[in-house]
């Protein structure tokens, strides 16, 4: 499974590249702008997912595009190690996207005399934890549909950066701000709590659609 992981970072090579050029882009905005580094935390969680979006598009498209995961499965290995694989390379996207992201503030501290923080595992597990959720969920499609799913995936992710913020605009407009003012003060003084309840869910969530992405696997024909 290590070997497959590490094949597909070396498909997004050229997405590494950007991602470390766009990761000092916006750390030195956000820690110009916000020293202490408010806004460097919002970005580190957009910035991450971001990018492990675009390495799992990159990838997969690679793979489908030269019938990679008909090689793959010639080789003695199971599907169920070809599947996990996948998952496990979303996990290693979000944390190598958020360590790359921290770097690039520590850095930016050092140019700006700033004190952003780099580095926060409460922000690290919900990032992780979304990233789980967002992109496990579409594995057993892929595994089903392949390229043409991947395009639609593609599509409704760029939709989604201009229709969720209208959405969020209008749904805070219409909401009890009182009620939720009140969940934030709870969330803020149960975060561990709060974080340990996502991973349950994002956990059982993930084994679902593991299960399912294996199952289908299995059941594709080779063309």
């Amino acid at each position: 499974m290590i070997n497959l992981i590490i094949k597909d970072f070396k498909i997004i090579k050229k997405i590494i590249i950007f991602g470390v050029i766009y990761a000092f882009i916006i750390a030195f905005i956000g820690t110009k702008n916000v020293q202490e580094g408010i806004l460097n935390q919002g970005f580190s969680m957009f910035y991450t997912i971001f990018m492990t979006y675009f390495s799992i598009v990159t990838a997969n498209g690679y793979d489908e595009k030269n019938k990679a995961n008909y090689c793959i499965r010639s080789l003695p290995i199971s599907s169920g190690d070809i599947v996990i694989s996948k998952y496990l390379a979303v996990a290693a996207y979000t944390i190598f996207y958020y360590s790359i992201f921290g770097i690039a503030i520590l850095i930016s501290n050092g140019v700006l005399s700033a004190n952003s923080t780099a580095f926060d595992y409460k922000i690290f597990a919900v990032t992780l934890i979304i990233s789980m959720l967002v992109f496990g969920i579409q594995y057993p499609f892929y595994f089903k549909y392949g390229a043409k799913f991947l395009q639609y995936f593609r599509t409704i992710g760029f939709l989604l950066i201009f229709i969720v913020p209208n959405i969020l605009t209008k749904i805070i407009k219409s909401i009890d701000k009182e009620k939720v003012m009140r969940s934030i003060d709870w969330i803020n003084n149960n975060q561990q709590l709060c974080i340990v309840i996502l991973t349950v869910i994002a956990a059982c969530i993930t084994l679902v659609t593991i299960m399912c992405s294996i199952k289908v696997f299995d059941n594709k024909e080779i063309i």
